[in-house]
């Protein structure tokens, strides 16, 4: 698997394979149609979009915006997929967290949020089973993955 850490998993191999930084984007139709918040405070007139972490404890990272937000907060959208939220942010639905390297990817310009408001660096691993150890496909896709950084 290529995600976030897994706690208390001593049958796993967690190998650190990259750290992003995430900070909130809209896409240029987003802020012409509904203008772009000057501080926290106008974050809660927008459609802010989350992810959805009921089943996913350990994708709360991506939930760090809305911790500038009333505990009440309902956001317009949550979702379950990093890449579900880049194209909700894309097509003009909503302001959300993505990465930098997510944002390079886009293939819409993407409006900065906010962008003295970031999230802790968040790291992603490689994690297969302790048995696959000596497997040297398990280390080859390691090696590749790593030189890509």
């Amino acid at each position: 698997a290529i995600r976030p850490y897994i706690e208390c998993q001593s049958d796993l191999v967690q190998e650190p394979l990259q750290t992003f930084d995430m900070a909130l984007y809209a896409s240029e139709d987003y802020v012409r149609e509904y203008g772009e918040p000057k501080n926290i405070e106008d974050l809660k007139k927008h459609n802010i979009i989350s992810f959805n972490t009921k089943n996913a404890k350990s994708f709360s990272f991506f939930n760090w915006h809305l911790e500038y937000l009333p505990k009440n907060f309902e956001p317009f959208i949550s979702i379950n997929s990093g890449i579900g939220i880049m194209r909700l942010v894309e097509k003009g639905l909503g302001i959300a967290p993505i990465s930098k390297e997510g944002v390079k990817l886009s293939g819409k310009k993407l409006i900065p949020i906010l962008p003295h408001l970031k999230s802790s660096p968040v790291e992603i691993f490689y994690i297969y089973k302790k048995q696959k150890e000596i497997s040297d496909k398990i280390k080859l896709l390691y090696e590749f993955l790593k030189s890509k950084d």
